[in-house]
């Protein structure tokens, strides 16, 4: 059997969650993970389930736990204990089945260890039976300890009322249906941001139709309150069978947090254009540390590196050399618009970072290795009047991914200022101008700034 297993009898701390590493008490290991996109689901090929280890399947049977029988998605969030959706927990589907750790449905489970069995379901009280959408959640207890290893460990759970930026970057999760027809065994991870709610209800008003309208006023007649998260990307969402899974974000130390459950959005395999809905869990943290106890204790942990003087880099958080020590970075962990993003660098005598063009791969490489896969604000000029992404810094071209025009652009001449979007886990370019529910301009999209040391 594996050896490399963490104690499920420990109780588990605020500080025991996000990753194997931190509920097996072991120095965090370098992340090996290169994201890639297909089609519109971004998928890691390359190490399964390291960074979402704490998703699980929900199954309508005891003894079929193949994708056929899936329904709905849940995270752990300790050794007993996983949220979910409450309009999940429907009495035809029982008694149901928790998958862990199978990144494919369709391959055999490891019985002990894959699979477990519920012993009680906790419906919030304020649930109205799916009559609206509002309090969507309820925590499942397993019948046993959840053995912990490599690719089965909790969630981080949110700050009470904890509230995160609107374009905050945040990942999705399921085995949800991808069209129509097509519902895989392979699990699914796609990057969305959220959508601040007032201009969330401002889009479904604008661009749903009057049928999508009038169901959206049924599952909440008085509005997205702040029980409720909007997020979503264009052509990207959540679906069917991904309800009840996690709505989850990298801190800076390396941490997976669960921020929100997948509750509901439009029929999303035909109009995968407007922003999903997904219950706020920071809004039930005390409902939820009532029912499975309250953390430990809670303990302040980051794992960015510290660059080595022998670079001439400024020791400190956030800074870092460049693999030739030749440039020298510091990277923030809030997240600003482009022109608070250059005040902040400016604030500390630094510059938005111009990285050269053989530095672009191993800048993303570190930065999603390091800091978490999301989107950094960098500075680069534009050296064609036609919207083709490359950029020319000393001479040479660079390709930039997620890249956006500052306002006025590209009908501004050439080698005029350009903000940026260097992404961490794409390599893949996107054309943000006219996107219909970001409204993306550089004033009011929020990244990380990458700030450099001014070369002398």
């Amino acid at each position: 059997g594996n050896t490399d297993v963490a104690s499920p009898d420990q109780p588990i701390s605020s500080s025991d969650c996000g990753s194997f590493e931190a509920v097996s008490h072991q120095p965090p290991k370098e992340a090996s993970s290169h994201l890639s996109l297909i089609g519109d689901r971004v998928i890691d090929n390359s190490s399964p389930l390291t960074d979402i280890g704490g998703t699980a399947a929900l199954h309508s049977s005891a003894t079929n736990l193949g994708a056929s029988t899936q329904f709905c998605g849940a995270s752990l969030i300790s050794d007993r204990f996983l949220l979910t959706a409450a309009h999940c927990i429907d009495d035809s589907k029982r008694p149901f089945t928790i998958s862990l750790g199978r990144e494919d449905l369709d391959d055999n489970p490891i019985p002990g260890i894959n699979t477990y069995g519920v012993k009680n379901v906790h419906v919030y009280p304020g649930y109205k039976n799916a009559s609206t959408d509002y309090n969507d959640i309820a925590i499942l207890e397993t019948d046993r300890s959840v053995q912990y290893n490599e690719k089965i460990w909790p969630y981080c759970l949110p700050e009470k009322n904890q509230v995160l930026s609107d374009y905050f970057p945040v990942q999705i999760a399921g085995w949800g249906m991808v069209n129509q027809t097509h519902k895989p065994s392979l699990i699914n991870t796609a990057f969305v941001k959220l959508v601040e709610n007032s201009r969330c209800e401002r889009e479904w008003l604008k661009l749903a139709s009057p049928n999508y309208a009038l169901v959206r006023k049924k599952q909440y007649p008085e509005g997205l309150t702040q029980q409720i998260l909007c997020a979503g990307r264009l052509g990207v969402d959540s679906c069917k069978g991904d309800s009840g899974g996690p709505l989850s974000f990298q801190s800076s130390n390396g941490r997976q947090t669960v921020l929100g459950i997948i509750s509901n959005g439009v029929r999303c395999p035909i109009l995968p254009t407007l922003p999903g809905f997904y219950t706020n869990i920071a809004n039930y943290i005390d409902w939820i540390y009532g029912i499975i106890g309250q953390p430990k204790h809670i303990t302040p942990n980051s794992n960015a590196p510290h660059p080595t003087s022998s670079t001439g880099c400024p020791k400190g958080d956030g800074f870092f050399p460049s693999l030739d020590g030749k440039e020298c970075f510091k990277i923030f962990t809030g997240y600003f618009n482009w022109d608070d993003a250059v005040a902040q660098c400016k604030a500390e005598g630094l510059v938005l970072a111009h990285p050269e063009d053989g530095t672009i791969p191993w800048l993303q490489t570190h930065l999603n290795e390091n800091y978490g896969g999301w989107e950094y604000w960098v500075h680069a000029r534009r050296n064609r009047r036609q919207s083709t992404f490359q950029w020319k810094d000393n001479g040479a071209e660079v390709t930039a991914s997620h890249s956006l025009w500052y306002p006025g652009q590209p009908n501004d001449g050439e080698d005029s200022d350009i903000c940026v979007f260097l992404s961490a886990f794409s390599s893949d370019i996107e054309d943000a101008p006219g996107r219909p529910y970001f409204d993306y301009d550089c004033s009011g999209t929020r990244g990380r700034p990458l700030c450099e040391v001014v070369r002398n």
